[in-house]
């Protein structure tokens, strides 16, 4: 069959030859172009900006901005470190610190804690249990295992007695502390609570005493609880070489879980026997750090006072407080009690520029709202408020007007006593009398 001629299907029997359009024939007049005319509703001012838009467009994608280079941070200068030998030197030489020291962190109590092990570490590392090859327990008893892994954590790591060697640490680091805060405040001239160095004195000596025994009694107490180990290993071998066998694993599992329970118990009644013999000296000194850190604070409060000091008044106490006029714009500020005066100095942070309701900008407003002589006040007394009644409150009669602050984080029945003290001047009866007892006066150094 011959194939068929290009174009021969196509409408009208045009044909196209060497790829061009067939030539029109001259009786066919040509169609005049359509001339292009401006629509009516497009203005020329209108076309003459979007021209300019477009040429500064144009013109400005044509010029790159250079892209900032990025800061480069300068190399820091390498630390030098001491020798070892000379740091083991300064540790065995006691040192009397000259200011409050920083209280401890807690990677300073816990790297304390680890010096202080001593031979209870070769003890934990004789003793360390098996791991249990969960990877190879059969999925019913994945869960098992994971539980069992979880509590032989546990137990291995207070076999060791290693809260109970960060509890001593600890509490060495915190009576340290607070001797440096007892020293430091008397050096800046608070001379009141005379009570500070007597608990100070009577929770080192007596700290000293047993804190040998404490830990010679941990190391024992250690090798104990570490032979509760060797049995469960036992049992931790056999479980490894059944774990996939969901049937003769679930038994075992429970069983070790029992005596690994068991032997956490026991560990958990050694730890209480060993901490029974210095509770209250550590409740005693974390109450003596809490006080000293009040008196630190107070002392700090007095040097940003915007107000002048009379002649031979002395700051005695001091808290933050609240104006209380029943308003969502009562005045906060510190409640000061001096030796001549009771002081309430507004302090806090005014918002000046707000958006939405948002403070934006603030600044610190201080003013003194109300001073009167201690022996001026007309009365004192303390309510307690709130649903629970745990909101302390001191209403001052000033002779004029009654004014109740509300005293936050100290007792307001406190303050009722100090105030009456100060009115009746006994307020010396609580000073420090002799000589400043320093650091090494309790250290025994």
């Amino acid at each position: 069959m011959p194939g068929k001629r290009m174009g021969s299907g196509s409408r009208g029997g045009s044909r196209v030859r060497s790829s061009r359009p067939a030539a029109r024939s001259r009786s066919v007049p040509r169609r005049q172009t359509a001339v292009r005319t401006t629509r009516r509703s497009v203005s020329p001012s209108r076309v003459s900006s979007r021209a300019v838009k477009r040429s500064n467009t144009r013109s400005r994608s044509q010029s790159i901005s250079s892209r900032p280079r990025p800061t480069v941070r300068p190399v820091s200068v390498p630390k030098k470190r001491m020798p070892e030998a000379r740091v083991k030197a300064m540790r065995e030489v006691p040192v009397r610190p000259t200011r409050a020291a920083p209280r401890p962190s807690s990677r300073d109590i816990k790297q304390s804690a680890k010096r202080a092990v001593g031979t209870a570490v070769a003890v934990a590392a004789a003793g360390q249990l098996l791991r249990l090859n969960t990877a190879a327990a059969a999925p019913q008893v994945v869960y098992l295992a994971d539980s069992l892994q979880s509590s032989m954590d546990e137990l291995e790591n207070r076999a060791g007695m290693s809260d109970v060697w960060e509890d001593v640490a600890n509490l060495d680091a915190n009576l340290s502390h607070a001797l440096s805060l007892l020293e430091s405040a008397r050096d800046k001239g608070y001379m009141f609570q005379a009570d500070l160095e007597d608990i100070a004195y009577d929770v080192m000596s007596r700290w000293q005493k047993v804190r040998g025994n404490v830990e010679t009694n941990i190391t024992t107490q250690s090798q104990q609880a570490f032979s509760y180990l060797n049995p469960i290993n036992q049992k931790v071998s056999y479980l490894n070489s059944v774990l996939g066998n969901a049937s003769q694993a679930e038994t075992a599992l429970t069983q070790t879980e029992q005596e690994v329970r068991s032997a956490l118990n026991s560990v958990a009644q050694i730890e209480r026997t060993i901490t029974a013999t210095y509770d209250d000296l550590e409740s005693q000194t974390n109450q003596l750090v809490s006080r000293l850190t009040h008196i630190h604070w107070m002392l700090t409060q007095r040097d940003e006072a915007s107000f002048s000091w009379m002649k031979d008044e002395e700051l005695y106490m001091a808290v933050k407080a609240r104006w209380d006029k029943e308003g969502k714009d009562d005045p906060e500020g510190i409640l000061y009690l001096t030796t001549q005066r009771l002081i309430f100095e507004r302090k806090e942070k005014v918002a000046t520029k707000k958006v939405l309701f948002i403070a934006m900008q603030k600044e610190l407003v201080q003013e003194v709202l109300g001073s009167q002589p201690v022996d001026k006040i007309e009365n004192v007394k303390a309510q307690n408020k709130g649903v629970f009644g745990h909101q302390d409150f001191l209403e001052v009669d000033f002779g004029q007007s009654v004014v109740p602050f509300h005293i936050d984080g100290q007792d307001s029945k406190d303050w009722v006593v100090w105030i009456k003290n100060a009115q009746a001047g006994k307020l010396d009866e609580d000073r420090a009398t002799g000589s400043k007892l320093s650091f090494a006066d309790l250290t025994g150094d």
